[in-house]
């Protein structure tokens, strides 16, 4: 019983409450509903902007503004905003709490009903509870500052009304006009009181959330802080706070040192909002400076989102003095932007650069900051970006038009001159000239522009190098003429970039340098182009290559052929230089070669028809055809020299494979195009350099050839003579080093077969071997000279006087002639070839440099040999009665190649000689041949096989005899010297049978064939020799018993 009544009374003392909340709720309804009439339903509106956020950003989006803990708490049910208010009235209470268990539970409730309360509800409870969250920014609590800033950030999002943020209306020009106003918005209702009531609490707190300590901020939460910037953004949004500007600035200038990207987003929004809309209440503060100072730096941030705010923000703020005085402070930050990877970024660049240009308080002052980033886009790979920034310019160029209308008059009205052929070609994105106002913004600036250009050539990064360069391309087409006030600089910065590394950027500098060339006439360049074709800058290839491959550009782009046609002889004059024209760098030649292709295109042809009376013109039309091609000539002429074995063009060195005077090769055993070693990386890519060299010089050629109308031969053939007396004027002053003596024989090789005149050929090689003319008439007279006795004559003292090379070039000079003109060189001629020259070179004397010439005289005499109507019957006699003891001497040479040359010229000879030989001469040469067979080279044995069939084919007519003794070895000399010619011959063949060389075998069964054939007795006496042999000897080769086998006499 008493447990019931106390239940009793309990149950009695709870209604008696609930009673009284009713009745004290009755009042507090009565309060608010003047309020609630007053406020009109809006909807609720989030932070400004739609743009792609950062990482960082995105997440926050996509979660609950509350902490993870309070997210899937249940709500509070209730039926209206009274009885909401009256549930969670404790938890209210709570909130200033001290035990900090009691403000976490507490915030844990309600933090979830008010973020999925309806608008009506919060504004109902708002004004009850803010007074309690507002000391909750500055709680020692982590959760429960984070969680106040939430609420706070919730309620006055509910409260405003949704509209378009990203305002396009520019409330600059209405400024600068006077024109502007601010006016300061009506707020009704909760609005009014969260600027009235809630503003002055929560603005005394809100800003220490940003401030820093030093170096660090304050407030440790990151997300407390994010959440702090996003609530001053939406209250500078839709409320009105002018009164609280010095604070939001601050929080701007702390939240753009923040290290969180989303923070500087936040803080570039509110910026850009303050700025916009606030203008004249921020004109003439100092604090501005500083905040450039501190928001400068976001416009290199890593995410593209930051940038982009960060320069809206800085469009408006850079209207507003004294903030308007630091534009050159960031004038690199927006070059940068220029080439940023975010087309977002670049496209706000675009729009900033238009409206600061048309209206900043002193743009004139500031031009190049606008211009720069400008042209620096209109270059973009990206089409749209591209035109938006050429469509930007041209407006720019509206408005200085406007601007200095009486200055441009003049150039409006009138036009002085036709740029139909330099605008025929553009750069895109431009289809037409550039305006007058666009072009002189730009002339007005092109000289920072290059200043900027020059000191970002040399960038490490590629993207830089290729922006610039294209920017120069742009800012040329807007300059035109103008720009030859600055070649010099201009022309300093192409030598050292025109060939970069990478092909992109290398092709954009040359893209703009030729498109300078379409402006710059010849004179304004050509000065700096020939200063550095001076000797001290030979030493620096890279330097001349890159400044040819300049003036190769220039002269592509100039539109007006005539001026080079008219500059042709200078050019040439300037390129014959001897330190160019003979450099051992290949680059240098090869440039040259495209330089001199360029011109060449630009010569008028010579007239051909016979209406046309203008000889004057043809002659130096002609004079400037031979200039060039002498120049071409030489330009090949050295490379052939210094890369004798490049595939493809190997005319220096068919008898030869080296030039180094201390070897050299049979020529029947040299290819007539030998191959190219196999090269990897820097020496591949120079023998490709080569190789396009002669490539191009012959297509020169050609093309030479056709501006006089004429075939490359029918023109060698008319420029032939000329070419003799030029190149030869110092020929008896020749030496290695000199510069006309490889070109010399250039031209011998290439155009002695198409010269009508073969004596003056020969008379010109006379004068360069220095063979005295009256030599032809008196054998007995000798050269005293001692300037140029060595060059066709070895001296008698040593080898160390003797420079060979003049000597080798003047023998493949010979050689040519013998090859292509053959018969049409007069018996006298080859007279003297064979007493004069070939005969003092072929006498053996000791010493290397000695032996190369008796080489060379055998290539020659060799060559001779080859050719069956060159040699008369008394050119055959003074051989064999003159050279056969030379030529016998060179079989048996120490040097191995002197040997095989020897055997194989041997050959030859014998052949055609050996029915003038003396006894005494044929039993010498009988004597080597038996010595021959027994070398270690196959060439020199088989030689001697062949040469001892001759010799008895016509000299030994003996019979064979009855019986035969049989000889061992070849070593046992004094019993094979005491039998015939056609024992030992026999013997000797049937010993070397059995050689490894499967060539020499077949050579020696064929002779012993042929000696069988010749009459029954020999063929008898050699199957009996067979026969012994095949009893008596053990053969190492099996095809030796074989082919012995098919000798015997069956």
């Amino acid at each position: 019983k008493e447990c019931k009544c106390e239940e009793g009374k309990k149950s009695s003392d709870k209604m008696n409450v609930e009673d009284f909340f009713a009745q004290m709720m009755q009042k507090e309804n009565k309060t608010v509903e003047s309020v609630q009439e007053m406020i009109k339903k809006k909807e609720n509106v989030g932070p400004e902007g739609n743009s792609t956020l950062d990482s960082s950003r995105k997440k926050l989006q996509g979660q609950s503004i509350y902490s993870n803990d309070q997210q899937g708490k249940s709500t509070i049910e209730y039926a209206n905003a009274q009885d909401l208010m009256q549930k969670i009235q404790r938890d209210v209470n709570c909130l200033s709490a001290e035990d900090t268990q009691t403000r976490t539970k507490a915030i844990r409730r309600i933090a979830p009903t008010i973020q999925q309360a309806e608008k009506e509800v919060l504004e109902y409870i708002f004004p009850l509870i803010h007074n309690s969250i507002i000391p909750l920014i500055q709680d020692k609590l982590q959760y429960s500052r984070e969680s106040s800033i939430a609420m706070i950030l919730s309620f006055l999002k509910a409260f405003v009304n949704k509209k378009d943020e990203e305002k396009h209306e520019d409330y600059i020009k209405e400024i600068r006009a006077g024109k502007y106003h601010y006016q300061t918005p009506t707020h009704e209702g909760i609005q009014q009181f969260v600027v009235e009531e809630h503003f002055p609490l929560l603005f005394t707190v809100l800003p220490d959330v940003m401030e820093y300590d030093g170096v660090n901020p304050k407030e440790p939460s990151e997300i407390m802080r994010e959440h702090s910037m996003e609530l001053l953004y939406v209250i500078a949004c839709h409320y009105h706070c002018r009164q609280y500007l010095n604070e939001l600035m601050n929080c701007v200038r702390f939240a753009f040192q923040d290290k969180s990207g989303t923070l500087k987003l936040l803080a570039a929004k509110l910026l850009r909002v303050l700025v916009r809309d606030h203008a004249p209440a921020l004109h003439g503060g100092e604090g501005l400076k500083v905040i450039v100072d501190d928001i400068k730096y976001n416009l290199t941030h890593k995410y593209a989102s930051v940038r982009e705010y960060t320069l809206k923000g800085m469009y408006y703020l850079m209207n507003i003095k004294p903030a308007s005085e630091k534009l050159n402070d960031i004038e690199n930050y927006f070059r940068k932007l220029a080439i940023d990877a975010n087309p977002r970024v670049k496209e706000t660049l675009v729009h900033v650069c238009e409206n600061w240009f048309i209206y900043h308080d002193d743009s004139y002052s500031y031009q190049h900051v606008f211009v720069i980033p400008l042209l620096m886009l209109i270059g973009d790979k990206i089409e749209s970006i591209s035109i938006a920034a050429q469509e930007a310019l041209e407006r720019m160029g509206e408005y200085y038009e406007k601007w200095n209308a009486d200055k441009l008059k003049d150039r409006q009205e009138y036009v002085y001159e036709d740029l139909s052929i330099e605008w025929s070609d553009l750069p895109k994105p431009l289809k037409r000239r550039p305006r007058l106002g666009a072009r002189m913004v730009v002339k007005h600036n092109f000289k920072k522009i290059i200043t900027f250009i020059t000191e970002e050539s040399p960038s490490w990064s590629v993207r830089s190098r290729e922006t610039v360069a294209n920017l120069e391309r742009i800012a040329i087409v807007y300059t035109e003429r103008d720009i030859v006030q600055h070649v010099e600089k201009l022309s300093t910065n192409w030598f050292s970039v025109v060939n970069d590394d990478e092909m992109d950027v290398r092709e954009a500098w040359q893209a703009s340098i030729q498109i300078a060339g379409r402006w710059l006439d010849v004179d304004a360049y050509l000065p700096l182009i020939i200063a550095h074709f001076h000797a001290k800058w030979a030493s620096s290839p890279t330097l001349v290559t890159n400044v040819l491959t300049t003036l190769n550009l220039l002269l592509k782009g100039n539109m007006k052929k005539k001026d080079i046609h008219e500059k042709a002889v200078d050019l040439a004059n300037s390129l014959s230089t001897p330190h160019l024209v003979y450099h051992k760098h290949v680059a240098i030649p090869l440039n040259m070669m495209t330089v001199i292709e360029t011109i060449v295109n630009t010569i008028e042809p010579i007239q051909l028809d016979s209406m046309v009376d203008d000889d004057q013109q043809n002659d130096r039309t002609f004079s400037i055809v031979y200039q060039y091609l002498l120049l071409t000539l030489r330009l090949t002429a050295n490379m052939a020299k210094t890369y004798p074995l490049i595939e493809g063009h190997h005319f220096m060195n068919p008898m030869l494979t080296d030039l180094n005077p201390m070897g050299s090769v049979n020529p029947r055993h040299t290819s007539s195009s030998p191959k190219v070693v196999e090269a990897k990386g820097s020496q591949a890519q120079q023998i490709e350099m080569i190789t396009t060299l002669f490539q191009q010089s012959s297509v020169v050629r050609h093309l030479l050839a056709n501006k006089c109308g004429v075939s490359l031969p029918t023109l060698y053939n008319n420029v032939f003579p000329r070419f003799m007396d030029d190149l030869a004027k110092q020929a008896i002053l020749w030496d290695r080093a000199s510069e006309d003596l490889a070109t010399f024989e250039f031209v011998v090789v290439e155009a002695v077969a198409t010269s009508n005149d073969a004596s003056m050929v020969f008379d010109k090689i006379k004068l360069l071997t220095q063979a005295n003319l009256t030599k032809i008439h008196n054998a007995d007279e000798t050269v005293h000279d001692e300037r140029v006795s060595h060059f066709y004559q070895p001296k008698e003292k040593g080898d160390d006087a003797v420079d060979p090379y003049v000597i080798c070039r003047m023998f493949h000079i010979l050689w040519v002639m013998i090859t292509k003109l053959g018969s049409r060189l007069s018996e006298d001629m080859v007279m003297v070839l064979l007493r004069d020259i070939i005969s003092p070179n072929l006498v053996w004397r000791h010493g290397p440099l000695k032996r190369l010439t008796r080489q060379m005289a055998y290539h020659i005499l060799s060559s001779m040999f080859d050719q069956s109507k060159l040699l008369t019957s008394s050119h055959l006699d003074f051989i064999a009665k003159e050279l056969h003891g030379s030529l016998l001497s060179a079989c048996d040479e120490h040097a191995v190649i002197s040997r095989r040359i020897g055997a194989s010229l041997f050959l030859t000879y014998y052949e055609l000689i050996s029915p003038r030989l003396t006894m005494e001469q044929q039993a010498n040469s009988f004597d080597m041949f038996k010595g021959m067979l027994d070398d270690e080279h196959d060439d020199v044995r088989m030689a001697a096989c062949h040469c001892l069939a001759a010799y008895f084919r016509d000299v030994d007519h003996s019979s064979a005899p009855s019986s035969f003794t049989i000889i061992a070895s070849t070593d046992d000399d004094e019993a094979l010297s005491k039998l015939s010619p056609f024992v030992q011959i026999v013997t000797l063949m049937l010993i070397h049978i059995d050689d490894p060389n499967e060539q020499m075998q077949d050579a020696v069964y064929r002779n012993l064939q042929a000696l069988a054939s010749s009459n029954s007795s020999r063929a008898a006496y050699i199957s009996k020799a067979t026969q012994s042999a095949l009893s008596s000897t053990n053969f190492q080769q099996a095809k030796t018993r074989k082919l012995l086998e098919s000798l015997l006499i069956k």
